[in-house]
């Protein structure tokens, strides 16, 4: 039950604040990864006017690759592995 999240690993900005994203048709998560993600997206409050992927959040933003990371990088510790 470790935290796994691989494949296509991209660095899409070049603001060093933002971790790497996987990206694509392939983006795997492990079992623990999964479970720990949900306890996060489940204690997201709505906030109608955030259109950010600065912090983990929900958002109006079609960014999700983006948001996903950021949110297991801050809450899990958990960086993008290139796999593929």
């Amino acid at each position: 039950d470790d935290h796994h999240y691989f494949g296509h690993k991209l660095r899409h900005t070049e603001d060093r604040n933002l971790p790497p994203i996987v990206a694509g048709s392939a983006v795997f998560f492990s079992r623990a990864t999964v479970k720990g993600a949900a306890a996060i997206f489940r204690e997201f409050k709505y906030e109608e006017q955030n259109m950010s992927v600065r912090k983990c959040m929900d958002a109006h933003t079609s960014s999700e690759e983006t948001l996903t990371a950021l949110c297991l990088k801050q809450h899990l510790g958990i960086d993008a592995a290139h796999a593929l």
